[in-house]
């Protein structure tokens, strides 16, 4: 399940062979998968503006345009099992392929690269971009987290827990990776230097399969065996939320345009959510924002930068007509952390660094094009960043 593009919310039916679109009012469109039996699991928005999912059955990644024309991309290992996929900070996406034991790299344009997993059978399942510029994935049978470069250099690390079984990984907001454990019913937590730290959930034969960073800064995750949402904070503290339809099996998860933590049903047919968030005190780096009406604001800094036109959705969600859709943090001061749903990346700037933005997946600064032709507002439609380290035009 994934968030974007545009404010809607994306997950695939293994079941029905099709890739769906929800709006945060429930309304559901459905998008047939060409090839039968095809067996979608991973899914997420990627850097060219289209979602990209797995098909485990058939041996493939395809990618769906917004306006629904799927293009499906066979794997050059036969029997892979391509499960997770998600957007690399060099503009590819990378997925995970559990039964050939690989993680594989797709340009947007088609052309598929794949490096092996040292360890034999640890079956690769989930993977996220991380704070250091790499990609990290959980080794299921394996026991393991690993990290791949850029490059393809792998690195893996043990979990000390026996047949801890990890599943869904996450990068969190304090630049660590936190990853769920089914078979040992934990959250662990992971640094990049390979320090773990495990949080047992309250509920035994939990199974917590995969997990996120909600927009409150806390780690959201769905429970599988106990039917139950759960939410840790990095301090430790740990809470349990009852999904109401009993055995529904939750699984996908993700933070909606609308604030909400949203999830699937596996075996209720169903997408849930729940309302729990709450925003945090009004953040420093909104100071001298003006109300236009109709729930429009606008925000020009001390140093005469504009932020530029937005609206609050719910919590800590806003709407940018130039960005898109963010969810935010406050930061100490006036600075402020910003989640990208267009990208799924994590940015930090402050109102004095505005439009200079720190991109925690790429690892570097980024600067934000004006829209010279539009004075107030930003590039949009494309949206256009240059890569201050490379001086690459995102």
């Amino acid at each position: 399940m994934t968030s974007g593009p545009g404010p809607a919310l994306w997950f695939v039916d293994p079941a029905d062979n099709f890739v769906g679109s929800m709006t945060t009012a429930g309304v559901i469109t459905t998008y047939p998968i060409p090839t039968a039996n095809s067996g979608p699991i991973g899914i997420t928005a990627g850097p060219d503006g289209a979602l990209w999912f797995t098909e485990v059955s058939v041996n493939q990644v395809a990618r769906l345009t917004t306006a629904g024309v799927i293009t499906e991309y066979p794997l050059p290992t036969s029997s892979a099992s391509p499960a997770f996929i998600t957007a690399g900070p060099d503009g590819a996406l990378w997925f995970t392929e559990a039964a050939a034991n690989q993680i594989g790299r797709i340009t947007t344009a088609g052309a598929v690269t794949e490096y092996p997993v040292p360890t034999a059978a640890s079956s690769p399942y989930d993977i996220a971009a991380g704070p250091d510029g790499a990609l990290w994935f959980t080794e299921e049978q394996g026991g393991k987290i690993g990290r791949i470069t850029m490059a393809g250099a792998v690195t893996e690390f043990p979990i000390a827990t026996p047949s801890s079984a990890p599943y869904g990984i996450t990068s969190g907001p304090d630049g660590a990776l936190w990853f769920a454990e089914a078979g040992a019913s934990r959250i662990g937590r992971m640094t990049t230097a390979g320090a773990i730290t495990e949080y047992a959930t309250p509920a035994t034969n939990s199974i917590p399969v995969l997990i996120i960073t909600g927009p409150d800064g806390a780690l959201w995750f769905t429970e599988y065996g106990a039917n139950q949402i759960g939410r840790l904070t990095t301090a430790g503290a740990l809470t349990e939320y009852p999904v109401p339809t009993p055995a529904s099996e939750p699984f996908g998860i993700v933070t909606g345009p609308d604030g909400a933590v949203w999830f699937t049903e596996q075996n209720a047919a169903k997408v849930g959510h729940t309302s729990v968030l709450t925003a945090p005190p009004p953040a420093a780096f909104f100071t001298g924002q003006v109300s236009l009406g109709s729930g429009v604001e606008y925000l020009k800094f001390a140093d005469n930068n504009s932020f530029g036109y937005y609206t609050f959705v719910s919590g800590t969600i806003f709407y940018h007509y130039d960005l898109g859709y963010e969810a935010f943090m406050p930061g100490s001061a006036s600075d402020i952390y910003l989640y990208d749903f267009t990208s799924g990346h994590w940015w930090y700037t402050s109102n004095t660094l505005f439009p200079y933005l720190y991109d925690f997946t790429m690892n570097t600064w980024i600067y934000y094009f004006p829209n010279t032709a539009d004075p107030g507002h930003y590039t949009s439609d494309p949206r256009y960043f240059s890569n201050l380290a490379s001086g690459q035009v995102l």
